[in-house]
Parts: C-alpha cells; structure tokens; sequence
C-alpha cells in the first residue's frame, strides 16, 4: 500500500499528517516506511530528534522523482505501507507520487488561499488518473483532509462546503488547530503518542477512515 500526502502549496501540515499515518500504522504492527520528498528535509528532522526506534517505522529521504520510481518497488517488497509525505512546488514529484500511490491526501487549510491554489495541482492529479485508466490501471483515490479545523468559526464551514464542490471525498474526520501537533512533532513524536486525548482521537478516527478507503481490518 502507498498513501500520498500532497499538496502544491507548503504550511498545509502534510508532514505533520504523514509522520502521524506512518507512527499509526507502525503501532498496529505494519512495517511502515515514510518517505520524505522535500528538499527541506521535515519528516527526516523529525525522525532525528525521535528517541523510540523500537517501533517497524523507518524514515528515508528521497528528493528526486526519478529515484523514487526506480525504488519503489525494491521498497514495497521490504515494507507493508509506504507513506510519501509530498513536496510543494514540484510538478514532477507530485506526478510521481500520485502514480505510484493507492491513495492520495490532500491537506487543506481553512483558508481561502487554500482552495485557490487547489485547481493546477487537481489537474495533474486528474491527467495522472486518466493515464493509468488508459492502462487498465484504476487511479489513485483522491481525497480532502481538512487540516486545523475550528467548528466554530465560518470559515471552517465555507472551506468544507468549497471542497464538497469537487468531485472527490472529503474525508469526515477533521484535525483541529492544536499545539500538541507542533509540540509533540518538536520533541520527535507523534500527537498519538503525546498527551492531548483529542488530538489523539483525531489521529486515530484518521487512521481508521483511511484504513476503511483501502479495505484493510
């Protein structure tokens, strides 16, 4: 299984939704890999300063599109999931990841500036569909992750509702604009292994919601 977090535009949290997935699958027994794409490094950062190495969960770096194809599948051999946390701005990664993945995430903010920049990357995730339909191959599930939710506030809702206007799921579960995200990530853990019980919740109602796109128990 390979699960895509991606999204064209960078501060979305797909890195902080990447090292949860990976951590969650890890702890349910999977031999998880993360993937980090971005140059900037993010997820292997957090992997250095992790203290617990006990758990089936490697990171490794891998920047360039090119290699990620040629090592896919060497990888998917060693490992059950694979977990590609995206690069911003990179065309040819994004294409790359979404072709090879079983499912792709997109973090969204509430922002309006969020839902502008969504239609290029959409477009290219559409043309990645279409060819691997012409292949015979059913492309990636495409979904929406709304990503430091407040239900209180309006905007919250207004970017739900823009979402539900595209023709991809938005998934039910909602991560909220929590601390104990950035401060459990700073200390190299995930926010399921810190102490914030709603946060915890939201990862794992993640978790099973995902778990239930690919089918697996």
């Amino acid at each position: 299984m390979i699960i895509s977090v991606l999204n064209t535009k960078g501060g979305v949290g797909k890195s902080t939704v990447a090292i949860n997935l990976a951590v969650a699958w890890a702890a349910e027994g999977y031999d998880s890999l993360l993937i980090d794409t971005d140059e900037d490094g993010t997820s292997l950062a957090w992997y250095g300063r992790r203290e617990d190495t006990s758990k089936k969960l490697t990171v490794v770096a891998l920047p360039d599109s090119q290699a990620l194809k040629k090592s896919i599948k060497p990888l998917l051999e060693k490992h059950d999931v694979i977990i590609i946390d995206g690069a911003p701005h990179l065309r040819e990664m994004l294409i790359a990841s979404a072709w090879i993945s079983n499912l792709v995430i997109i973090p969204v903010k509430p922002s309006p500036n969020d839902i502008w920049k969504l239609e290029p990357m959409l477009e290219r995730l559409k043309e990645v569909t279409e060819i691997r339909k012409e292949g015979n191959r059913p492309g990636p599930v495409i979904c929406f992750l709304v990503n430091e939710n407040n239900d209180r506030t309006r905007l919250s809702k207004e970017v739900t509702e823009a979402l539900s206007g595209y023709d991809l799921k938005v998934l039910e579960t909602r991560l909220g604009a929590r601390v104990d995200y950035r401060d459990s990530f700073n200390q190299g853990l995930a926010a399921l292994e810190f102490s914030n019980v709603k946060a915890i919740s939201e990862i794992y109602s993640l978790f099973s919601e995902v778990k239930s796109i690919l089918d697996v128990n």
